[in-house]
């Protein structure tokens, strides 16, 4: 149980198109804004990237950085989800990224996913799963493609 309520954990159904698996990863963090204090992303520096994709990732370059002969192969920062400059950089690279940890305010992971988006556990309180599925619903994704996560607690 956390602050907010109990929570279930979920994920995207196997099999799911792109599109879909996008879809739900922008729906959890956006549904989890109000309860993470920081995500925690990795994400590779070349795409290739849909537009929003690549100017989220070049906006989260240092000036120096995008400058230096000398790249580094992926980008690594922490974004707060309070900030809507930063939010909005988290939602447009979430899908893609190496690796996504939200962290809340009360220390417990609410969203992890690895490898470009395949493997997402998002930990949802019942409001938050159906601001969720009203999010795909309004992209014209199917909420049936939220399953609940059967796979063992990692977090706990």
């Amino acid at each position: 149980m956390t602050l907010w309520g109990d929570t279930a954990a979920y994920t995207v159904a196997p099999g799911a198109p792109r599109p879909a698996v996008d879809t739900a990863h922008r729906g959890a963090l956006l549904a989890l804004v109000e309860r993470l204090e920081m995500v925690s992303l990795e994400i590779p520096r070349r795409g290739p990237w849909p537009p929003e994709v690549a100017k989220a990732v070049t906006a989260m370059l240092p000036r120096r950085r995008r400058l230096s002969p000398r790249r580094r192969a992926s980008v690594c920062t922490d974004l707060v989800p309070a900030d809507s400059r930063e939010l909005a950089l988290a939602v447009a690279v979430v899908p893609y990224a190496d690796y996504v940890v939200g962290i809340t305010h009360d220390g417990t992971v609410a969203y992890d996913t690895v490898d470009q988006g395949t493997a997402p556990r998002f930990e949802l309180t019942a409001t938050e799963l159906q601001a969720v599925q009203d999010y795909m619903t309004a992209q014209g994704v199917s909420p049936d493609l939220l399953v609940p996560d059967t796979r063992r607690d990692t977090h706990g």
